[in-house]
């Protein structure tokens, strides 16, 4: 298999139509939108079968479509690693807002690529609302509802909004489902959150005003403004909706099944690494028919080299790049140990006379003296950007070993050839170690800054807003689950077949740690 982003920078055919499936349930969505809106005072229920009216929605939906384009330039797999400053007297640590706000509005990516979305979003935005306040209110109020800088304003409060709230960054469901029932789920919350865009933007076009509103003017411009940001967040939604769908990368006539899904894997397209990752996990779980069918060719091959090989590593590599970025994050005993005497040396005689703190979950001194402590923001970073993609090849990883002792791998690939089951168990209990000890760091960081300890419950809504921690003890709590099944699956044998382990390469801990962590989870 080609290295990952040494592939040819295509526009894959299954992106195209999920696009033209966005465009078609936006479409209809707005259409009962814009019938809902005639019924608002003044009601012109009637206009609305007017030719002139039909060419004025007609122009206007012209616009959602220039919109819902731009939505999809600015639509990222991931997000995108945080700014930060040092030097120069400017300290700015990547949890900071003024980081956030530069990572996500402003230096997306930092490419000039990035800069044109970000740059046509906001005026394909701008565009849009413009011809909302200018044709609708003039339509439906008259021509003193009609204020283009109320236009403009309500664009770049939207733009702003939703970039800084990550919603350019799919989110992945839990359970694939049917697509009308995603709709059915997220479309309600959707309109509830217009008004999170359209309270700003109206309280900005008062404020900014040195005479009092007309109230025609003020009801025009919100009317407006409603119908506008509900076919924005309709667009986003349908966005996330469909690129999040399971592509199905072989099918029955395919001679074999496996190369759609290595030579995505290849690609430089984050998309589709995803959506093969996924299809891939789904694959690995799945029972019978078509899964089972697609399970066979990955065993096919006596030497792996085929299918097994290149699938396996490519996702034991994004696990260890993730268990790496943890480590450094996580400190370590001697830097520790060398942090306290020096500590207590300054602190004097007294210091070791000190009464012992309750606390189980005590800060560490050598993370606690780095002012800025770029580690932990990036493996705050790799937490909640690498969430589901983690997830997948852990599914992965874990389903396929599973099959493979319920008697399909009938060569013992999973065995004989690399990357082998004790391998796939290290990693899997390396990185289970690391969030565990990386949770109970950042827990008792928040905990050390917030009067109130919220409890960790592992419920993920939208990751990018999610405590980290939270984030981590889902991925924790999936990664114990992998290893619970194969535990379940091979038994004590499992343990035979790490402790059979000469040399290991281990990401984060020793191997002994390992096998004692094993051990906890056997018994």
């Amino acid at each position: 298999m080609r290295k990952a982003g040494t592939g040819p920078e295509v526009q894959p055919e299954d992106l195209d139509w999920k696009l033209i499936g966005a465009f078609i349930w936006h479409a209809s969505m707005i259409i009962v939108s814009n019938a809902l809106f005639a019924f608002l005072p003044p009601s012109d229920v009637r206009g609305l079968f007017r030719p002139a009216r039909i060419g004025t929605y007609t122009l206007l939906y012209m616009f959602q479509v220039i919109s819902l384009l731009s939505h999809r330039m600015v639509l990222s797999s991931n997000g995108f690693q945080p700014v930060t400053f040092k030097g120069w007297f400017i300290h700015i640590r990547a949890r900071s807002w003024i980081s956030v706000v530069l990572t996500r509005i402003f230096t997306r990516g930092r490419s000039w690529k990035c800069l044109v979305s970000t740059a046509g979003f906001f005026g394909a935005n701008i565009v849009t609302a413009v011809a909302y306040v200018a044709l609708y209110g003039r339509l439906k109020f008259g021509a003193h509802a009609t204020d283009l800088g109320f236009g403009v304003l309500m664009a770049v409060c939207y733009s702003c909004i939703y970039l800084y709230r990550s919603k350019d960054v799919l989110a992945y469901p839990a359970i694939q489902r049917v697509r009308f029932f995603r709709v059915k789920e997220r479309v309600p919350r959707a309109l509830q959150e217009t008004l999170l865009y359209t309270v700003p933007a109206l309280l900005i076009f008062i404020l900014s005003r040195r005479s009092l509103v007309p109230l025609g003017l003020l009801w025009g411009c919100m009317a407006s403004c409603e119908l506008c940001v509900m076919g924005w967040v309709l667009g986003g939604e349908m966005l996330q909706i469909v690129f999040t769908e399971r592509v199905q990368l072989a099918r029955p006539e395919n001679p074999d099944p496996n190369e759609p899904l290595l030579s995505e894997l290849a690609s430089s397209n984050p998309f589709m690494q995803d959506l093969a990752l996924l299809d891939l996990a789904i694959t690995a779980e799945g029972q019978g028919g078509e899964a089972a069918w697609r399970r066979t060719f990955i065993f096919m091959d006596q030497s792996g080299r085929a299918a097994w090989g290149p699938l396996a590593s490519y996702m034991l590599g994004e696990i260890r790049d993730f268990t790496e970025a943890l480590a450094a994050a996580l400190p370590s005993a001697s830097a520790d140990t060398a942090a306290t005497s020096r500590l207590k040396g300054a602190a004097g005689p007294a210091a070791s006379n000190t009464a012992v703190r309750w606390n189980v979950l005590q800060p560490s001194p050598s993370t606690n003296l780095r002012i800025l402590n770029e580690e932990l923001d990036l493996a705050a970073w790799n937490v909640r950007n690498k969430f589901y993609r983690i997830n997948w090849c852990m599914r992965g990883l874990c389903g396929l070993a599973v099959a493979a002792q319920r008697g399909e791998d009938r060569y013992g690939v999973v065995l004989l050839c690399e990357p082998t089951l004790p391998n796939i168990t290290l990693s899997l209990l390396s990185v289970v170690l690391a969030l565990q000890q990386y949770t109970k760091s950042v827990t008792a960081a928040r905990s050390r800054r917030s009067s109130q300890f919220n409890p960790i419950v592992g419920h993920i809504d939208n990751v990018m807003l999610q405590p980290v921690e939270e984030v981590a003890f889902a991925l924790e709590v999936a990664a114990r689950n992998a290893v619970n099944r194969l535990a379940v699956a091979y038994g004590d044998r499992l343990r035979e077949c790490v402790q059979r382990v000469e040399r290991a390469n281990l990401a984060y801990g020793s191997k002994g740690d390992l096998e004692s962590l094993l051990a906890t989870m056997l018994a």
